[in-house]
């Protein structure tokens, strides 16, 4: 039988072990790992916890929640700062030595963010001011390990890869669709106008079989105005939905600027308004000080 065959027997087992995941991108991650060390250098903890958090997401690695909790925790964001330090506990299986440390932490966050509430003349940095940072901790993770497990990111986390989307963005593309809505609108109106005004050089050109043009009686004079009106009415809302255009396209320009700009540098922008007026186009733009 096909079973008793040597060569049957010689035939290899068919691989039903999975394709290997492929590696991340250690590359990648040092890169964000370093910008991250570099603001938090500067103490833009902001940017180091994103940057922490782009990090873990391209390597999984569960010892970067240290990290971001210790840079939530010194921003004087205590809530995240202690469920990122929870996450450490569950998911990196850190020493004694490092569990008793992240639950000291996660004590003197939650006691100092207990005080703050308590005491409404105490601000969140001054939380800050009482943590000490992380430096150059040996709970730095290795990145570039290609013997690294792979961890499957936790349902329902969110990704640092992916931005939160800013009110300046909201409003920028809001005002690109307005612009397009705007400009649409103006060509409408303007062709509109443009059939009004062949309506009148039709009217203006007519003649009969004998070659005569028709005569001018109240009728002809009728539709000879109701035409001009209607012209000078569309080509004027032309004029002013291509304004109104003009004026939202500035205004998604500012927004996009402002989103794009240091916090820094518009931190005293506190509002930006388009203006429409009989005979004028503009932008308001107030300042805080």
């Amino acid at each position: 039988t096909f079973f008793d065959s040597p060569a049957a027997w010689a035939q290899p087992a068919p691989d039903s072990r999975p394709a290997p995941a492929p590696k991340p991108d250690y590359e990648a991650a040092k890169k964000h790992y370093t910008l991250a060390e570099e603001a938090a250098a500067k103490k833009d903890w902001s940017t180091a916890a994103k940057e922490y958090g782009i990090a873990y997401d391209i390597t999984r690695d569960a010892v970067l929640f240290f990290k971001l909790g210790n840079a939530y925790q010194l921003s004087g964001d205590c809530t995240r700062a202690v469920e990122y330090y929870d996450r450490y506990l569950k998911e990196a299986s850190p020493s004694e030595e490092y569990t008793l440390d992240t639950q000291n932490r996660m004590h003197e966050c939650q006691s100092s963010h207990a005080a703050t509430t308590s005491e409404s003349g105490q601000s969140n940095g001054d939380v800050s001011n009482e943590v000490s940072e992380v430096g150059d901790s040996p709970i730095a993770p290795t990145l570039g390990n290609d013997d690294a497990d792979d961890a499957p990111q936790p349902e329902g986390q969110p990704s640092f890869l992916d931005e939160e989307v800013t009110w300046q963005q909201t409003a920028a593309w809001t005002s690109v669709g307005v612009s397009v809505a705007l400009l649409s609108a103006s060509a409408v109106l303007g062709l509109s106008a443009k059939s009004r005004e062949e309506d009148i050089d039709n009217l203006i050109r007519y003649t009969d079989a004998t070659g005569r043009p028709a005569p001018f009686n109240s009728t002809v004079q009728s539709r000879y105005e109701t035409l001009q009106d209607e012209g000078d009415q569309l080509n004027s809302l032309s004029m002013v939905a291509l304004g109104m255009a003009g004026v939202s396209t500035v205004a998604a320009i500012v927004f996009f600027v402002l989103d794009d700009s240091a916090s820094e540098e518009s931190a005293g922008l506190s509002s930006v308004t388009p203006t429409v007026g009989n005979d004028s186009f503009g932008i308001n733009a107030g300042f805080s000080f």
